[in-house]
Order: C-alpha cells, then sequence, then structure tokens
C-alpha cells in the first residue's frame, strides 16, 4: 500500500492504494467518490509535469512516491454546463451586439488553431510551434489575439531565445478549472494558460497572464516549486520586467522601447529583501566571493510574495515546494 493525496479544486484528498493499482482503476474511484464525481474520461491525472502515460499504466510504472501529490483536471457535467450557460450569454451577447450595428464578437464554432511562422533570424528558432484557443466561445477570436501577443512579446521572445527553449503547443486552459491558472506538461510540450475570468465576461489582466507563462516557463529547467526554482522563476520575471520597460539585459547597445500595451509597470519578483538586478546587499566579504546561482537560491528560501504563492497554489506543474 501507498498513501497519497489527489488535489482537486482546493480539496486534498488523502488516499492508500496498492502500489500496483492501474490509474483507470483509481480513476474509477475519483469518479465515484462525492468530493469530485468527474467521469473517467473527462479527468487527467497531474504528476511531475506529466499528464500522458501507456494505457497499462499503474501507481509504481508513473514513479508515484509515498505522500506525493497527485494533481486532477477535470469538469464535473455541472461544471461542464455552467460553463455552456456561459457560453450561450456570451453568443446573446454577441446577437444584440449585432443588432445595435456594433462589431459583434466572433460566432465562428471551427478550431482555432495556428502555426506560428517567423522571419529566418536566429530567434525564430526558439517559440512556440501551434497556439490553440478554446473553440466552444464565440469570442475564441480574441483568445487566440490573446495567446499570439504573448507569443510575439518582445520580452518573452527574448527569453526564450536566451534559454534555447522551443514550447510544442501554447492554449488556452478550460475556465472550469477555476483553481488552476496554468501548467508545463513534460517541461515544453504544452503550455496552457487561463485566459478568461471567472464570470467568463472577459480575459484577465495580460501582466498576469505573463506572469503565469512565465512561471510555467521556470518549470522548462526545475519541475517542484523548490528555492532553485524560486530563483530561476525570480531571474526570468526581472529579464522581462528590464526589457518591458525599454532597459537592456544581456546585450551591449541595445535598447528596446517597447509599445504601451507591452509596458507593466509591476516591480519584478521580491523575496525577503533581496531583489534580482538590484544589487542586493551584500553583509561580509565571503558573501561576495560566492557563486550568484548560490546567493539567488538561499534568497529564494525567504518569504514568498503573496503573488509568487497565489502562483505556485494555482500552478498544475511540479510537485509542490520542497
Amino acid at each position: 500500500m501507498i498513501p497519497f493525496t489527489v488535489a482537486y479544486k482546493g480539496i486534498a484528498l488523502p488516499l492508500e492504494f496498492p502500489f500496483s493499482t492501474p490509474l483507470d482503476d483509481l480513476k474509477s474511484y475519483l469518479s465515484t467518490h462525492p468530493s469530485i464525481g468527474v467521469p473517467p474520461p473527462n479527468q487527467k491525472l497531474l504528476f511531475k509535469g506529466k499528464s500522458t502515460y501507456p494505457p497499462d499504466a499503474t501507481l509504481e510504472t508513473i514513479g508515484l512516491k509515498p505522500h506525493a501529490k497527485l494533481l486532477l483536471i477535470g469538469s464535473s457535467a455541472a461544471q461542464i454546463s455552467a460553463v455552456q450557460e456561459g457560453t450561450a450569454r456570451q453568443q446573446q451577447a454577441a446577437v444584440r451586439a449585432s443588432s445595435s450595428h456594433r462589431r459583434p464578437a466572433a460566432t465562428s464554432t471551427g478550431s482555432r488553431i495556428s502555426t506560428l511562422t517567423s522571419p529566418a533570424d536566429p530567434s525564430s528558432t526558439y517559440t512556440f510551434t501551434t497556439l490553440l484557443a478554446l473553440p466552444s466561445f464565440p469570442d475564441h477570436n480574441l483568445a487566440h489575439a490573446l495567446l499570439t501577443r504573448l507569443a510575439n512579446d518582445h520580452a518573452i521572445k527574448h527569453i526564450m531565445s536566451t534559454h534555447k527553449w522551443r514550447v510544442g503547443t501554447l492554449k488556452e486552459l478550460h475556465p472550469s478549472e477555476r483553481t488552476i491558472l496554468g501548467y508545463n506538461e513534460n517541461k515544453g510540450q504544452s503550455i496552457a494558460l487561463r485566459l478568461r475570468t471567472n464570470d467568463l465576461d472577459g480575459f484577465r489582466h495580460y501582466g498576469t497572464i505573463r506572469k503565469v507563462l512565465l512561471h510555467e516557463l521556470a518549470h522548462m529547467v526545475h519541475s517542484a516549486h523548490d528555492a532553485q526554482f524560486h530563483a530561476f522563476n525570480r531571474q526570468l520575471n526581472a529579464e522581462c520586467d528590464a526589457l518591458s520597460n525599454g532597459r537592456t539585459v544581456g546585450t551591449r547597445g541595445a535598447y528596446y522601447n517597447p509599445p504601451e500595451e507591452e509596458r507593466v509597470d509591476e516591480p519584478a519578483f521580491q523575496g525577503g529583501t533581496f531583489r534580482l538586478g538590484g544589487g542586493g546587499r551584500r553583509e561580509t566579504g565571503e558573501r561576495e566571493s560566492r557563486p550568484m546561482r548560490e546567493i539567488m537560491a538561499e534568497a529564494a528560501l525567504g518569504r514568498l510574495t503573496r503573488e509568487e504563492e497565489e502562483l505556485e497554489r494555482g500552478c498544475g506543474s511540479g510537485s509542490g515546494r520542497t
């Protein structure tokens, strides 16, 4: 028997099953549990950033350890119905807008998928290959435009190129997953982001969504939410903040003045008294001689900001803070 926890929409369900239990049997059990009730076909179990397993996968073969946490993503019939009602409200609003001679939201139900095509330059190798917005919403073209803006954001492109990252799919996370802000599957196979507000009447603030994207990009290197992850995540935010406000990062003589819509006034993530790029205080000569990576990791052990804690709670990647 192995004890573990399944986390679902703010619920931490402690379980104990034989090590040889097939994942399909676990899903069947979860579908009948009164706190979950999600049909097996609608369930996605995430463990260490993975959600795709062989048909005969068991708790043992996926590498589950005692007291580990599995994250369950899935929508019950009632939740799907609520989202469908929200979609219907949007469709009615589009009809009213059309009758009032205002530009209506797109009503096409086709899947909005495109492959990014960039100029033939070194940075084009490191990008998001495919963008995918949910096709069930009449304004999915706006969601797709938001994903395009993220993919073409100058700071994000710079970070992707600097760290030589290529992500398969950047996609919209279904809004019924209200406790999840995003996740990185298999270190870059796909990254999902929640774009819409809980009431489905609009989209979340661009700067907030971009910070979730940076958090998930940090999982390209570090799986767990540990000290090294938080130090690296702050580094990415510092790079993004510098570029978004027209300062140079990693280049000489280059200066980028971003358009107004790309500028984000929020400061880089900060933990304790340490701030990347801010000339953190050195207490002794010994500290000055230590590697920057070690200093960064130590600083990350300090108190997380409220924003960092929220991003960690809303992240479907990693295996929890260690």
